[in-house]
């Protein structure tokens, strides 16, 4: 599982919505115009479900998140997803030092997920039990939360638009 190690400053995100790729979310990492390479952390059965999120590869910074695939999708919010959770401003830094440096590594950690969408808000859930959440980081619409170590719970999508919205409903209807 992916483990916050700091935060940082907030940046705009772009977040695409089509048919073959339900999400695509991407902040521009890329800031000094040097291809760095990347750092791919993905999860899933990687059969029929995929996530998965690249990295800044010196820094640890989240760059993008693609949900390619998936098998279990709900379209109703666990009830716990609603408390207050104190928030904080900005993108998680995650820890890589288990990735190896050659600029283009990629840390497939076998596992399960759960899309969540309703109303004007989609989230991957990584536990089952979103009561271990105790922080949020929020970059815009997206937001990271992270469990008492600070590692990844779940990552989410609010205030989607009415256009965003049809478009998931076609891409997750597949």
């Amino acid at each position: 599982m992916l483990q916050a190690l700091s935060v940082a400053d907030v940046q705009r995100e772009t977040i695409e919505i089509d048919p073959y790729i339900p999400l695509n979310i991407k902040w521009d990492c890329n800031t000094n115009k040097i291809d760095l390479g990347k750092l791919y952390w993905r999860t899933g059965d990687f059969k029929t479900s995929l996530l998965e999120v690249s990295l800044e590869p010196h820094s640890g910074t989240i760059c993008s998140i693609t949900l390619v695939a998936w098998n279990i999708l709900r379209t109703k919010l666990p009830k716990r997803m609603e408390r207050d959770i104190p928030q904080q401003y900005g993108r998680p830094v995650f820890n890589i030092s288990d990735f190896s440096s050659d600029g283009y590594d990629v840390y497939d950690c076998a596992g399960s997920f759960t899309v969540y969408f309703e109303g004007d808000k989609i989230y991957v859930l990584f536990v089952e039990d979103v009561r271990k959440v105790t922080s949020m980081l929020v970059n815009g619409r997206v937001r990271f939360g992270l469990d008492d170590q600070n590692a990844l719970c779940w990552i989410g999508v609010n205030n989607l638009t009415k256009n965003e919205i049809e478009q998931l409903k076609m891409a997750l209807d597949r």
